[in-house]
């Protein structure tokens, strides 16, 4: 299960201050579970959203109903999205250029919030990683 009782909740234990390190603890744990979930294969996905697990993390509010949906609609729309943009690059749509543009954009703006903030994330980051993959992933995730 991904809740651990043992170390008082999803992302508990002595070693990960999040509390003291963001304003909202809880909007990171749920996009580092949602990053962690994206990563599977899509059937993973679906029996994640339909599992116990998932349930029990919406009532401890580590996640909300709502994104528990939308993991299991990216499932769905990921492949349609891939295949309008390769439809739109070949028609040489202006659209096309534009979202280019804004990757373009998006990519440097990431850049340059890295410089900033960088070496402080690196270590919440790898403290919530190690914790998250130590306790919290199911065996039958892992595989």
């Amino acid at each position: 299960m991904f809740y651990n009782n043992v170390s008082s909740g999803v992302f508990g234990g002595a070693d990960v201050k999040l509390e003291s390190a963001l304003k909202n603890p809880n909007q990171f744990r749920e996009a580092v579970i949602c990053e962690s979930i994206r990563s599977l294969p899509s059937e993973k996905i679906k029996e994640f959203c339909a599992s116990e697990e998932a349930k029990v993390m919406i009532s401890e509010g580590y996640i909300t109903q709502d994104t528990i949906e939308r993991l299991a609609d990216s499932c769905d729309t990921s492949i349609f999205k891939t295949t309008v943009c390769h439809m739109a690059k070949e028609a040489d749509d202006p659209d096309w250029d534009a979202f280019v543009m804004h990757q373009i954009e998006s990519r440097r703006l990431m850049n340059d919030m890295i410089a900033k903030y960088g070496e402080k994330a690196k270590g919440i980051a790898d403290n919530v990683q190690t914790d998250f993959v130590e306790h919290c992933i199911p065996e039958y995730f892992r595989k």
